[in-house]
């Protein structure tokens, strides 16, 4: 979204001379390329639901934000880029742009490898659908012969009933997950866990004055329950750093009580779009394992590699201190031409901690993402 209007305002401008002034057209043709609206709804042909139609939209508007980027070393700003009413906070240099949004959780919107022009934040929430009737109450043929719901609407997997879960707030990395208890897997594939209070709740923002990178200040404060019941009130800060010329971001996060105490399980949600959770060409490796990102996994570890040979994509996370690990994959039933069908969006990981908090004991975590090569 930062992209469809910064870019396409910068794509107009004709003013430009010299060197710039040839870098206009075929940036503007590649905002206009990223109009094509087969991605941008849910038609009958699969629309938004598609990780490769909202990929290839990305595409173009990555390459357009990489031909009008200015050279130089690391930025930020905070900007209603969206046009919701709302700031977000941008920070980029030349080999990543990151867009998080403090109204929203303060979670990270847009992870995009400009060099890549991929964006590896694009996932969507999943919602309910009309069409999902037809998985959750199959209707079958009367004695008139009339076609039931499954021809009229064919499921192309019989289990799709196992899949229909909705999310309670928008997808996006480095939500604050409050929990009272230790989360497994299948308990995550099945919604979001923890306080909701804090997952949509608007977070203070303020950019941070340093010379050799991008930073901003997150900052929120609000009641937590204890893994014995009790009620505390936590204060949060998170640093959110891009270097000047590093394919990283950093995110270290402060957590000390304002009132009470009491042990609590906190932690992070990351989402990564591969594309597909299928293949051998995609995959993670942490704790001494290796599997495919179709598989659901639990450990506890301090770093994870994930990959994506096709598109030469490395994702390593990096935690201190180490962290309990539960990564999994999250799918939508969507509609097709050719009928229901799953469909892969992102594959979470969540990262938590389970710490006690006193007057004077905070605690400090922090989250490194490095991009790279597959490797």
């Amino acid at each position: 979204q930062m992209c469809i209007r910064d870019s396409s305002r910068r794509s107009r401008d004709k003013t430009k001379t010299g060197k710039e002034s040839r870098a206009i057209s075929p940036a503007r043709r590649s905002v206009l390329r990223s109009q094509c609206n087969c991605a941008w709804w849910h038609g009958v042909f699969g629309g938004l639901y598609l990780p490769h139609l909202r990929a290839a939209i990305w595409k173009e508007l990555l390459v357009a934000e990489r031909l009008l980027a200015k050279r130089g070393g690391a930025s930020a700003r905070i900007a209603d880029i969206d046009l919701d009413s709302a700031e977000e906070a941008v920070l980029s240099n030349s080999r990543l742009c990151v867009c998080i949004d403090p109204g929203r959780g303060g979670m990270l919107r847009e992870l995009s490898i400009l060099g890549k022009s991929v964006n590896l934040a694009d996932t969507l929430a999943r919602r309910y659908e009309a069409y999902h009737e037809a998985v959750l109450h199959p209707v079958h043929d009367d004695a008139s012969g009339a076609k039931s719901i499954h021809e009229q609407t064919p499921l192309k997997r019989n289990d799709l009933d196992r899949y229909l879960f909705y999310d309670r707030h928008l997808l996006g990395s480095f939500i604050d997950y409050f929990m009272d208890s230790e989360p497994g897997t299948a308990d995550l594939m099945q919604g979001n866990p923890g306080d909701e209070t804090w997952w949509n709740a608007p977070y203070g923002c303020e950019l941070l004055d340093t010379k050799a990178a991008a930073a901003v200040r997150l900052r929120r404060e609000g009641g937590v329950r204890a893994t014995d019941g009790r009620s505390l009130v936590v204060r949060l800060c998170r640093e959110m750093t891009l270097a000047a010329k590093e394919p990283a971001l950093d995110a270290a996060t402060r957590l000390e009580v304002v009132g009470g105490e009491g042990e609590i399980i906190w932690g992070q949600m990351l989402y990564f779009n591969l594309l597909s959770a299928s293949g051998t060409d995609r995959g993670y490796r942490a704790a001494g394992r290796a599997g495919g990102l179709a598989d659901e996994f639990s450990s506890r570890t301090d770093e994870l590699f994930i990959f994506d040979q096709w598109r030469n994509i490395g994702i390593t996370v990096k935690c201190r201190p180490e962290a309990e690990l539960r990564m999994f994959p999250v799918y939508t039933v969507s509609a097709s031409e050719s009928g229901l069908e799953l469909t892969y969006q992102a594959t979470a990981v969540l990262l938590f901690w389970r710490t006690a908090l006193g007057k004077y004991a905070p605690f400090e975590a922090s989250v490194r993402l490095e991009l790279g090569d597959a490797g």
